[in-house]
């Protein structure tokens, strides 16, 4: 006599044998097609080479080579508060390739310039919020000047007090 505990495992079992076999079955094209990424990827920064949005950038680079086993490239393109840069990565082909690193200046942009050569809505996938930056501009209190423009100070002086300067 047959347990029928073994019948019930031995169908289980079977039935998952079959599912599998099935999934692989019409899912071999998915390992037949090639790995992304296959080549370079390049990041778009629409900034000159040194400030902020292209250190961030060209750390997360770094990372992303590593990771991916590709190399990830810069493309510096500034000029016209970002727009030359925003504007060619809005031209690349839709493959994955070309990334763009930009700041708020791609949303704020469309309402300072008559026209921009982007649609920041219809054009552009968002992938990651990747920094949120807070800047404030500070003095000591009792440091009285007529304009901040003239403001010139000797750090040293504060001794340590102050904490961040910059016009």
């Amino acid at each position: 006599m047959i347990n029928s505990n073994w019948i019930n495992f031995h169908q289980i079992f079977s039935a998952r044998i079959i599912a599998l076999a099935l999934i692989f079955t019409f899912n071999l094209s998915a390992f037949a097609q090639d790995r992304w990424p296959e080549k370079p990827i390049t990041v778009i920064v629409p900034f000159a080479p040194g400030g902020g949005t292209d250190i961030i950038g060209r750390l997360i680079a770094v990372s992303l080579t590593k990771a991916l086993g590709r190399p990830v490239l810069i493309e510096n393109r500034p000029g016209a508060g970002g727009n030359i840069g925003m504007g060619m990565a809005s031209r690349a082909p839709a493959d994955g390739y070309t990334l763009l690193m930009t700041s708020s200046a791609f949303f704020i942009n469309p309402a300072l310039y008559k026209t921009v050569p982007y649609d920041p809505e219809r054009e552009f996938a968002d992938l990651k919020l990747l920094v949120n930056i807070n800047c404030v501009d500070t003095v000591i209190n009792d440091i009285t000047h007529e304009c901040l423009a003239f403001f010139e100070c000797d750090i040293d002086q504060f001794n340590g007090n102050l904490a961040c300067f910059y016009l």
